[in-house]
């Protein structure tokens, strides 16, 4: 006789309660949310543009439920990588620059100098224009 075997998933929270038709919650939703919304776009779309044009908008109106649904990445569903790439391109960075080398302490003096140098050339060179204008 054959032995009943259960698959043990490796880490614990990698598991998911299928509900219906071998499908989680959260498929189930957006399966019902993609025929919801394909279904009339088909039916009533059809009367207004051609076959190819509703197969695009029925596309573009799937794909993002489809997206929800069923794409994982790394165990994250679609919204947690939303967030975690709005915050890594909009929001600043946490870590702080605490150690510079001695190179960048050298360059930055230098420019300071050089800085304070043509600032001096220019004031001199305003003056002497100025005395010009004058006379």
């Amino acid at each position: 006789m054959g032995v009943m075997k259960r698959k043990i998933p490796a880490e614990i929270t990698s598991f998911k309660e299928k509900f219906f038709f071998g499908l989680t919650v959260r498929q189930l939703i957006c399966g019902a949310g993609i025929l919801a919304l394909a279904i009339p776009t088909g039916i009533f779309g059809s009367k207004f543009f051609t076959q190819d044009t509703v197969g695009w908008i029925i596309l573009i109106e799937v794909v993002p439920l489809a997206a929800i649904g069923w794409f994982n990445y790394n165990d994250m569903p679609i919204e947690v990588i939303g967030k975690k790439a709005i915050r890594y391109y909009v929001e600043s960075q946490k870590r702080k620059l605490k150690f510079k080398p001695s190179e960048v302490k050298l360059h930055e003096t230098l420019i300071d100098i050089e800085y304070s140098e043509l600032s001096n050339e220019r004031s001199e060179e305003l003056k002497r224009l100025k005395g010009k204008r004058s006379k």
